[in-house]
């Protein structure tokens, strides 16, 4: 059992990959009012059983800490503080839904996985970063050690800040916390393999 106590306060939003999930998006009994599809249109309902959610979060409600806890470890979504309307947050993560790769395909981009977000980060530029942040104070998620938490954050210069935060002792607070620099400029475009983002 993991104990959140040291990320809870940081988190009022989070990003779900229904995909991931399956039936499970149903047993969290989440208000309609409280999650909308990042796709709209016909893609929108076309997609609804595999489309990434966007869901507001309240700090000490049973279906907070319920998502937290079922959700932990199976690469489900990535969590967020941020002050920005569900519409606002909606619009910029569309932005960033379809990427191209080099010969001009277009491929979806699954940055809402921990998995490909935490790899992802790291190797942005500072305008990449203030780009992909905007409304978004923190990304908070699972590290590839599900016992982690891994905390993006931008420091006063623009660059990436990443925070790891152990979830099995309440009381260490802290383990780590370095400023990152990026690995290589590259622009909005993960890599590629046979046709997948990873």
């Amino acid at each position: 059992m993991w104990h959140f106590e040291n990320i809870r306060s940081a988190i009022s939003i989070c990003l779900l990959d229904r995909a991931r999930l399956g039936f499970a998006f149903d047993d969290l009994k989440l208000q309609r009012s409280m999650y909308i599809s990042l796709y709209q249109g016909s893609s929108q309902q076309a997609m609804a059983n595999v489309a990434p959610y966007l869901v507001a979060l309240r700090a000490g409600s049973g279906n907070y800490r319920r998502l937290l806890e079922v959700s932990w470890g199976k690469s489900w979504g990535i969590f967020m503080q941020s002050q920005g309307l569900m519409q606002d947050l909606r619009k910029h993560f569309r932005k960033f839904l379809l990427v191209q790769t080099e010969d001009k395909e277009e491929l979806y981009f699954r940055f809402y996985d921990p998995r490909v977000l935490r790899v992802f980060l790291p190797t942005c530029s500072k305008d990449q970063l203030k780009e992909f942040f905007g409304p978004v104070e923190k990304y908070i998620m699972e590290d590839e050690d599900p016992g982690r938490a891994l905390v993006f954050s931008l420091d006063s210069t623009g660059m990436l800040k990443k925070e790891v935060i152990s979830l099995e002792d309440p009381s260490e607070e802290l383990t780590s916390a370095e400023t990152a620099k990026p690995k290589q400029p590259r622009s909005v475009v993960p890599r590629i393999e046979d046709n997948t983002i990873v």
